[in-house]
């Protein structure tokens, strides 16, 4: 996991604010998609994040779709 720019300390505590500035910064930044950056954003936001959030969600959770994003990104 250590692989995706995610420090030891921050996946200990990893949340959706989380998840959420690592799509913006790591997976769809404005210096890369230009003016489709921020709508690109909230559509990867709208589906990683926000979708299908159990009541119980937690570090793993949100690290599970780190990972899915990424791998999305990557492939």
């Amino acid at each position: 996991m250590w692989h995706m720019d995610i420090s030891p300390s921050k996946a200990s505590t990893f949340s959706a604010n989380d998840l959420i500035e690592y799509i913006k910064e790591k997976i769809a930044p404005e210096e890369e998609f230009g003016s489709a950056a921020k709508q690109f954003q909230r559509q990867l936001i709208e589906f990683f994040v926000e979708r299908d959030v159990p009541s119980n969600a937690g570090r793993e959770f949100y690290l599970s779709r780190a990972v899915d994003v990424r791998s999305a990104h990557s492939g």
